[in-house]
């Protein structure tokens, strides 16, 4: 199960890839633009060590902003998904019920090994980040990594979040 405790389903992965590709197109956009803007302002702030060493961590950070090889393989996985999720459903159920004889099962078997990517499997689905393409960390609700969220955060980017203080 992944993290969060949300078990994937054929409707989720069924997101169309052109809105995902545009609102990723946005929030990447936008938060270029807030990085960018960070990365000029600090600078000309107090030219202290703590001020330059954020600063570069910034820089780096849209440096890195970049959509990379494993993101578009994953977009290929999810529009692969979407297109062959009703018939690969079909044929699992037929070929996982036990009820029906062994031949009928063996058919469905064969045909889902025949004609279906193995690709289009749920489990081959990564989330990942929409800055930085990481597949690990991934807060799955906003669709960035730990340490990206954490940079929003502290730099009051994200609505209604504010770090933990006690």
């Amino acid at each position: 199960m992944p993290p969060g405790g949300h078990r994937r389903t054929p409707a989720d992965v069924a997101r169309p890839p052109s809105s995902c590709d545009a609102r990723e197109m946005r929030a990447v956009a936008s938060l270029s633009k807030s990085l960018a803007e960070l990365a000029v302002q600090l600078p000309q702030a107090v030219g202290n060590e703590k001020t330059l060493i954020q600063s570069r961590r910034l820089a780096l950070q849209q440096a890195r902003n970049y959509v990379g090889c494993r993101v578009i393989r994953d977009q290929k996985r999810r529009k692969w998904a979407k297109q062959y999720a009703e018939e690969r459903l079909r044929l699992l159920v037929l070929k996982r019920n036990d009820v029906l004889p062994f031949e009928i099962r063996e058919m469905a078997g064969k045909q889902l090994e025949e004609t279906i990517p193995r690709q289009t499997a749920l489990r081959q689905l990564t989330d990942r980040c929409v800055v930085t393409s990481r597949g690990r960390g991934v807060l799955w609700r906003w669709r960035v990594s730990r340490f990206i969220f954490r940079e929003l955060i502290d730099h009051n980017k994200m609505s209604g979040m504010q770090r933990a203080m006690w």
